[in-house]
């Protein structure tokens, strides 16, 4: 069995950065109304260019994905033979992934499709690849509906759509801790790592989770405010050497929170001049 050469999956916008020259050849597949293709200019590394579309049924002015283009592909993979290959489309997700895969399922052999799979989605977690060539790609190499059938059951729809909206989840959620970053150093002087530190009987990055899950950015912010509010409870009866009851805390936390709310009811509010418009030809002049 022939070995499986290094693959790399990227978008157009990520190949216009790479360092082709450490590749040994390039599968560019493109729109058919792209304005800017990418190109080689050196005759090294060796490129191949496909233009189709990333739709999976007949649509006026697109080019649907044909058995052609997987041949080409294919034959295009096997002259590299041992080398390194980058296979790209605009986005880096359903066209580029869908040849990667047939590049792959050849590689291994008849009865290895789950390998096949599972190889693709380590090399690009986020693949969702284009029905259409799959299809095509079973039936060209006589997989019997198998390889089309594991994309199904690991790579559908709804799975790359759970790893999608996660993805999006982690940079919202690192976003709001860069801002509370800021915001814990101007008001209480510590660190990020300090603060969460200081909650570790009560872990809270897992409230935190639970808060942005129920209710979204405000349900985080407003999670991470009570906490700085507590903070400086605690640290205010330390400072003092003070005992205090349960409702004190709830209520010290309360009023913080409705200092915060006028203050920014107040930054939010825009007073608007009320225009008067005049009519000249209803203004009547007694000579």
């Amino acid at each position: 069995m022939t070995s499986i050469f290094p693959i790399h999956i990227s978008s157009l916008d990520q190949v216009r950065e790479l360092d082709v020259s450490t590749y040994d050849g390039i599968i560019t597949i493109e729109d058919t109304t792209i304005r800017e293709p990418f190109r080689i200019q050196t005759d090294e590394p060796k490129q191949l260019i496909l233009r189709f579309d990333d739709i999976n049924q007949p649509m006026d002015d697109y080019v649907i994905p044909q058995m052609n283009h997987i041949k080409r592909a294919l034959d295009f993979a096997d002259k590299i033979e041992d080398g390194s290959l980058l296979i790209h489309c605009h986005a880096g997700i359903s066209r580029s992934s869908a040849i990667a895969l047939a590049v792959i399922a050849k590689r291994l052999g008849s009865g290895k499709e789950e390998e096949a799979v599972n190889t693709l989605e380590h090399i690009n977690p986020n693949c969702r690849p284009n029905r259409s060539i799959v299809e095509m790609t079973d039936e060209l190499l006589e997989r019997n509906g198998k390889l089309y059938k594991e994309v199904n059951d690991k790579l559908s729809f709804t799975k790359w759509w759970d790893f999608l909206i996660d993805q999006i989840k982690n940079k919202i959620i690192e976003k709001l801790y860069d801002e509370f970053r800021v915001i814990l150093y101007k008001e209480l002087d510590i660190t990020l790592d300090q603060f969460l530190c200081f909650f570790h009987e009560d872990p809270l990055e897992n409230k935190l989770l639970s808060a942005y899950d129920v209710g979204g950015i405000k349900g985080f912010k407003s999670e991470f405010y009570r906490k700085i509010y507590a903070y400086k409870f605690f640290m205010i009866k330390r400072a003092t050497n003070e005992t205090f009851k349960p409702i004190e805390l709830v209520n010290f936390i309360h009023d913080e929170q409705n200092k915060r709310l006028k203050i920014e009811l107040k930054r939010n509010y825009k007073t608007r001049k009320k225009k008067i418009y005049i009519d000249p030809n209803q203004l009547g002049f007694g000579f």
